[in-house]
């Protein structure tokens, strides 16, 4: 008979503490659930192509939940979806703000017709007003190559004011440069002592030295000359 009444005591004892905190829990759930609403979104980094629409409608349709159920990596996501994104973080401001921190592209040419290609080799689908960047033609797997090519060769061009507009450049030693003259240059890494196939930029520094050394005499010959070839040994065409 005493068991009985310490085992109904134990009992009663056991359901009082687990009625407690199904109360704590349930008044826990509902202060996260509905209470601490996100009320303020602050937007950080320097993005001057991400419109303030664009972070104002993934502000007003995907920031779901209040401070402590909000799923960061879900709107880390949608930003995500903005083209010029590259990098984005969120981080929780206690009690009821959160912080949007976020880093753009850093666009250096255009990709082909209709995408932009960053500093970090990564093609991105946005929209740029810039008329000046470079337009490069490779295929994915050669865009560290033809960015070594660019900065490698846009620099040697400078001592004639010169700008590389448009690379084609097809990663068996031959690329074609279109400058800002209206001149098509093409190079094969012939004069530079390197094999041809290198498909690195400084294979072509020794063509583009060449053409350097010789620009004042070219013009004379041909003062209107459009397209340079100097995939010859010891000689160049032009016309």
């Amino acid at each position: 008979m005493l068991d009985n009444i310490r085992f109904v005591n134990r009992l009663s004892y056991l359901i009082w503490v687990v009625s407690i905190a199904i109360l704590l829990f349930s008044g826990v759930y509902y202060m996260v659930q509905n209470w601490f609403p996100i009320k303020r979104i602050t937007i950080d980094g320097d993005a001057p192509h991400i419109t303030k629409e664009q972070l104002s409608y993934i502000a007003s349709h995907r920031l779901i939940g209040t401070f402590f159920t909000i799923n960061i990596d879900e709107l880390q996501h949608e930003f995500h979806k903005i083209p010029w994104v590259s990098q984005v973080s969120v981080l929780r401001n206690f009690p009821d703000s959160i912080t949007v921190k976020i880093l753009e592209y850093k666009a250096v040419a255009r990709w082909g017709q209709d995408d932009l290609l960053s500093a970090d080799g990564r093609i991105f689908n946005g929209a740029e007003s810039k008329t000046d960047l470079p337009v490069f033609y490779a295929s994915q797997s050669q865009i560290k190559d033809v960015l070594m090519v660019y900065d490698t060769l846009d620099e040697l061009f400078k001592i004639h004011e010169l700008k590389i507009q448009k690379i084609i450049y097809n990663g068996v030693g031959l690329v074609k440069l279109y400058l800002s003259n209206n001149l098509e240059l093409v190079l094969c890494g012939i004069n530079s002592g390197n094999d041809i196939g290198s498909g690195l930029g400084s294979g072509f520094t020794g063509d583009v030295q060449v053409f350097n050394k010789y620009w004042d005499q070219l013009h004379e010959i041909k003062p209107k000359m459009t397209y340079v070839n100097m995939c010859y040994k010891n000689a160049l065409a032009i016309k």
